[in-house]
């Protein structure tokens, strides 16, 4: 049987999600002696390029070395202070301290520009998740093999009762059923619908990882992916 995979590319600041080539576009960028990369529309890499913009031209180009933008750190503790008022006055719970999940992240920046109505925990539903095998290919892309484990990527397991089963030859609807209740929390911590741990660490990452990397639920960088946020859905 043939499967139709469709690749939906998603703005990391907004959340906005396109799967028309070019739309959304991978942008680096250096600070503090380190690169960054960024997926976004061309509306707010324009925007992001007009605010370096002014640096960029008083700066000195240096090469091998990412220049620094020391001005923009009480920008960001002021806009994180802000997210997090905004996140408790609407039902999430946030700590004092440590990183503040993307998903509520996005959620403050769609409130704040006025293009959706605000998603509060309490009006997030199972039933306005779709659970259908061609509903998941929407929110699915696959995810490139580990370094140094190209050759033995595709026959990964699982663990538990699926673990003598390739993932690769599960429907997508079979991984999302093999998540266990402690799998969903360490999940829920990533979008922003469970509370973290102390300082904002998500409790359990530790010990679920390799599994959840393995379903291409999280990427390399323990991010949560569009298939991971889909499954948490259709499994809450």
């Amino acid at each position: 049987m043939a499967r139709k995979v469709l690749v939906v590319h998603v703005d990391d600041l907004d959340g906005t999600e396109s799967a028309e080539p070019g739309t959304i576009r991978t942008i680096t960028f250096g600070l503090d002696g380190a690169s960054f990369e960024i997926d976004l529309t061309g509306e707010n890499e324009a925007e992001l390029r007009t605010l370096l913009a002014p640096y960029m031209a008083a700066g000195r180009r240096t090469q091998g070395q990412a220049g620094g933008l020391t001005t923009a750190r009480p920008r960001k503790t002021s806009v994180t202070s802000s997210v997090r008022a905004w996140a408790r006055e609407h039902g999430y719970e946030v700590n004092d301290r440590g990183r503040v999940p993307e998903s509520i992240q996005v959620a403050y920046l769609k409130a704040m520009d006025g293009s959706a109505a605000v998603a509060t925990p309490a009006t997030i539903s199972r039933a306005d998740v779709i659970e259908s095998e061609e509903e998941a290919a929407k929110h699915y892309e696959a995810l490139p093999a580990p370094e140094g484990h190209e050759k033995r990527w595709h026959k990964r397991t699982g663990s538990g009762c699926e673990r003598t089963n390739r993932i690769e030859d599960m429907t997508l609807l079979e991984r999302v059923h093999t998540l266990t209740a402690f799998n969903l929390n360490v999940l829920g911590q990533m979008t922003g619908d469970r509370p973290t741990g102390k300082g904002g660490k998500i409790s359990g990452l530790g010990t679920s990882a390799v599994r959840l990397r393995n379903f291409e639920f999280i990427d390399d960088d323990d991010e949560i992916t569009a298939f991971g946020r889909y499954a948490y859905a259709v499994r809450s």
